[in-house]
């Protein structure tokens, strides 16, 4: 049992890196959707390509 333990950490840690991803790429896209400017897909592009 005590062998599981770093594998249920390291899942949980990997679901968790996961779950930000997705919620930074909501996040991103939010403005892109709503304003549809400009200046704000340049920076959605910008941060994107920060990736």
């Amino acid at each position: 049992m005590p062998q599981m333990m770093p594998m249920f950490w390291l899942a949980m840690l990997l679901i968790m890196m996961i779950m930000m991803m997705l919620i930074m790429s909501v996040l991103y896209f939010i403005p892109f959707f709503s304003f549809n400017s400009k200046k704000i897909k340049f920076e959605v592009n910008n941060s994107l390509w920060m990736w």
